[in-house]
């Protein structure tokens, strides 16, 4: 499925989901697809969406949103 996704949603956050994608599910997924609720720098997909994190507000900021905050290019 992550091969030929082009969107791929997020699951509820539970003890069973909890770490499910890692980096060897993010190399299957298709170029430029968009995963919600998850973001990977190394350039592979082409956007991401969050609605949650898990302690919010987060402490420390999260190095995505460090980067958004600091407007880092490779966020362009």
């Amino acid at each position: 499925m992550l091969a030929r996704a082009d969107v791929v949603m997020h699951v509820p956050l539970i003890d069973a989901t909890r770490f499910m994608m890692g980096d060897a599910q993010f190399q299957a997924t298709k170029p430029n697809a968009i995963f919600l609720n998850i973001a990977l720098r190394a350039g592979h997909l082409a956007a991401a969406g969050f609605d949650v994190l898990p302690d919010e507000p987060p402490v420390p900021l999260p190095p995505l949103l460090e980067a958004w905050r600091n407007d880092e290019p490779w966020l362009a």
